[in-house]
């Protein structure tokens, strides 16, 4: 193949010639450019140009339906494999609720934000038209690196310093639908609205009650069985009134007519048979009726990953809980996030050994078969806790001894 360009400029200005528009636009319209040369045989394969590959919008573009968190989208022609750099277009079927994952044709891989970030809920609603890049080592395993612009959410509430000496509890007469909010005469609620203003609230109280649409209940949808609800304080400035709703969203609720305010201040686990898990608050640390992780489970001295998708929210900071053998073995423990371990974490490691969020567990003896208390710490280890697959990996190593794990509480 030899091809060569040769461009015409056309009439060129003398030095010192005054310029006028009529001569701009003769030197424009005098300006041409040809193509030369030849295409020899074999330059250009069979099948290496088709209408599929030069019509617009048509190569590698295609609808993706939405199911469990993973967009799935048939490819002409179809991807069969991966590769760094590859760049795919498709129309997204269904609206994100956190996470998300692409699969091509070749199996899912995670969806991300340039640089790595997960993404947040509703950043992707339905029939959006996304552009991606395959990277193989942004995270483990690889991922899709979304490249262009996602939707614009609201701005995030404050989660620091936006309440103090409040206190949520489960209901007496009620305990598997209501809680109970109560804050002293010295507490205070900051709350904000999308646009970034805050106000000041003191000695808020009331309760929500999760079989409730609208303001004092869910904020949306039917009740959901097996899923995390935020609660979140609510404040119209119209009438002047406070109030509190459920939500799934941790990022900022479905507003009743006329709220505009919000402040989150609690969370609480809807289980299987839609029963809120009964729980007491303090401020920022919350207990809970202690939930078993695991029971009976035989030791290991192998990383075993326990979900903890159903104990602890995506939005703790520390989580506590029990862990215990029938002998007197040490456990060690990490907290993950995600698919993989904790950043620079490789295998649980004793405490003080420098490794962050790392807890080592002594636990029981000959005698007892419950025992040993443990802390783990999630807001120093990115990307742990980031609402998919949270949990812990552990080392157990007697072989021989039966283990069980269970969640008391955590901090948000």
């Amino acid at each position: 193949m030899s091809l060569g360009l040769n461009f015409n400029f056309g009439r060129l200005l003398r030095k010192g010639e005054r310029v006028t528009t009529a001569k701009i636009n003769a030197i424009i319209k005098g300006m041409s450019a040809a193509l030369t040369g030849t295409v020899d045989t074999g330059d250009i394969t069979a099948g290496a140009v088709t209408p599929a590959k030069t019509s617009p919008g048509a190569y590698w573009y295609a609808s993706a339906s939405f199911s469990a968190g993973t967009y799935t989208a048939s490819f002409t022609p179809a991807v069969t494999s991966y590769t760094d750099g590859m760049v795919l277009a498709f129309k997204a079927g269904g609206t994100n609720t956190g996470a998300a994952s692409l699969d091509a044709g070749v199996g899912g891989k995670p969806l991300r934000r340039e640089g790595g970030a997960a993404l947040e809920a509703e950043e992707i609603p339905t029939g959006m038209i996304l552009e991606v890049r395959y990277n193989s080592t942004l995270v483990a395993g690889g991922c899709w690196e979304i490249t262009s612009l996602l939707k614009l959410l609201p701005a995030r509430m404050p989660m620091a310093n936006d309440f103090t000496d409040l206190t949520v509890c489960s209901s007496a007469a009620s305990p598997n639908t209501q809680l109970i909010i109560s804050q002293t005469n010295y507490g205070e609620v900051i709350s904000q609205d999308i646009n970034g203003i805050t106000r000041r609230h003191v000695n808020i109280g009331g309760s929500v009650d999760i079989t409730v649409s609208g303001a004092g209940g869910r904020d949306t949808g039917n009740e959901a069985n097996s899923t995390w609800y935020y609660m979140w304080f609510i404040y119209n400035p119209t009438t002047n009134t406070e109030n509190f709703v459920l939500s799934t969203n941790n990022n900022f609720p479905t507003m009743p007519s006329g709220y505009t305010f919000a402040a989150l201040i609690s969370v609480v686990y809807n289980d299987s048979g839609g029963n809120l898990v009964q729980m007491m608050q303090q401020d920022r640390c919350i207990y809970v009726a202690e939930q078993t992780v695991f029971t009976g489970q035989a030791g290991t001295t192998s990383l075993t990953f326990s979900n903890l998708d159903a104990f602890v929210p995506p939005i703790a900071k520390q989580i506590r809980g029990n862990m215990g053998s029938s002998t007197s073995a040490v456990v060690s423990m990490a907290v993950a996030g995600g698919a993989g371990m904790p950043a620079g974490v490789t295998t649980p490691a004793a405490i003080g050994s420098g490794t962050i969020g790392v807890s080592r567990v002594q636990c029981g003896n000959s005698a007892v078969t419950l025992g040993g208390f443990f802390n783990a710490g999630a807001y120093e280890v990115p990307p742990a806790f980031s609402g998919v697959n949270i949990g812990v990996y552990t080392v157990m190593p007697d072989t021989t001894a039966k283990y069980a794990m269970t969640i008391t509480g955590y901090d948000i």
